[in-house]
């Protein structure tokens, strides 16, 4: 080109082009709050809170937010005039057990609670977390995201929307936890006067719609519908598991795994009477039964056999890294030999050409710059030793492995580096014997007598 142009002649490099699938890919966990799941101690926490009069709600709902792990484990101070987090804290510590702060400052903070009336511990519970902390810290722990996926029937047509949760609230149908859940994420149909608006059809029509989770939360709630809209309960027995698999429920099919923790009770037959207690499982791995003041230690069978759970509260179980192990099968199979190609002739001026056709060729040797002279040697010297080896490897095949000693008690095998140790032992104490000259000897004798 003319060196009189304008502009400069530069290299042009080539485009890389960035090729993704149009699936969505797996989600990564990347929470923070994972690693305080477990106790950090062993020793027991559990207290029961003193009954200021239709305060069984508050005190059943704050028990099992101090046995919640991440809860216990996160170091965090404020000076808000009301932070649930510290409040909880401050409970761990103090002596008698009146949740002073919980009750001055929950009528200030919501109109919905008056002292001295009997309140629901699901809205409580709501209450306490949306205020627990900062936002991070509690939609981490507690929060979960929940998609939407609506199908148009007339022409396929999908959207998918997400929505946060912080616990799953259940219908009562069924007599198990897992049915549920069912009835909670199976395909509900909309139609009548609850169509769906399909953008591609722009008309409302019939269409199909099912939830699945996308991001599981560390701490699972599941509240269970037990009040209508009249204040009635429905008292039917529900059983929930011990661990509990959410593996059917995700968008990728991957194995979940939740452990029950605590439980929370409701003895009665309407939302505005009863009775509120909790069963907790303390850092020391046992069950207590917390009823206001007294505490006592519960079986498991008792924690889920009872016909009056309300709210479930799991946490999730992390699994331990995989590590990648050598199989038997691959310990067992030997490893076959590299195979070596012909060098060129360049190469072979290096190399010793006075070598045998039967001598065994070794990529080792063949790399390494040898002299003529020295290479028959060193593979002749090979060969020796594989000879030996071989030799050794069929006698030991040919030795049995375990032989008894007669003189030893039954049931004791004493294999070969027992028997050498032995011999060992003995070659020893013949070496340490010291023989007394007979001059010596005789004038010993002498003295005796």
């Amino acid at each position: 080109m003319n060196g009189k142009s304008s502009f400069r002649e530069e290299k042009l490099l080539p485009r890389r082009i960035k090729f993704e699938s149009s699936q969505p890919s797996e989600p990564t966990d990347t929470n923070p709050y994972k690693q305080l799941l477990n106790w950090n101690h062993r020793r027991n926490i559990t207290k029961g809170l003193r009954n200021l009069g239709n305060t069984c709600f508050l005190n059943a709902t704050l028990q099992c937010l101090l046995h919640t792990p991440p809860v216990y484990n996160v170091k965090h101070s404020c000076k808000n005039f009301f932070c649930v987090l510290c409040s909880l804290k401050e409970l761990h510590c103090t002596q008698p057990g009146i949740p002073h702060r919980f009750l001055t400052n929950l009528p200030k903070v919501t109109r919905q609670f008056r002292l001295g009336r009997q309140e629901d511990a699901h809205e409580l519970l709501r209450v306490l977390v949306n205020r627990m902390g900062p936002k991070d810290f509690y939609e981490s722990v507690f929060g979960g995201t929940l998609k939407s996926k609506v199908k148009c029937k007339k022409c396929g047509y999908e959207s998918d929307t997400f929505e946060p949760f912080l616990d799953l609230s259940l219908d009562v149908t069924g007599s198990e936890i897992t049915k549920c859940l069912e009835n909670f994420f199976r395909e509900e149909h909309l139609g009548g006067s609850n169509k769906y608006k399909c953008e591609r059809c722009k008309t409302v029509v019939a269409a199909s719609k099912q939830y699945f989770i996308k991001e599981p939360p560390l701490i699972l709630t599941l509240h269970l519908k037990r009040f209508n809209n009249f204040g009635q309960k429905d008292s039917r027995p529900i059983r929930y598991p011990e661990k509990l698999n959410l593996s059917k429920f995700l968008i990728f099919e991957e194995s979940t795994e939740y452990e029950l923790y605590s439980v929370a009770v409701h003895v009665g037959h309407s939302c505005r009477s009863g009775h509120y207690f909790a069963f907790v499982k303390g850092p020391n791995d046992l069950w207590y039964d917390i009823n206001d003041c007294s505490v006592s230690q519960a079986s498991t069978s008792k924690v889920l056999n009872h016909n009056s759970a309300y709210i479930l509260f799991y946490k999730k179980v992390e699994k331990p890294k995989a590590t990648k192990t050598q199989t038997p099968k691959e310990l067992s199979e030997p490893t076959k030999p590299t195979e070596f190609t012909k060098p060129s002739e360049s190469a072979e001026e290096g190399y010793a050409s006075n070598t045998s056709s039967t001598a065994p060729s070794s990529p080792l040797l063949l790399q390494a710059k040898v002299p003529r002279k020295r290479l028959g040697k060193c593979l002749d010297k090979l060969q020796l030793k594989s000879k030996k080896m071989k030799h050794t490897h069929s006698e030991l095949e040919r030795r049995p492995i375990w032989t008894r000693n007669p003189n030893t008690s039954i049931g004791y095998v004493k294999d070969f580096y027992d028997q050498n140790l032995d011999k060992g032992k003995t070659k020893k104490k013949k070496k340490q014997k010291k023989f007394v000259p007979t001059q010596r000897w005789d004038k010993v004798q002498m003295l005796n007598t």
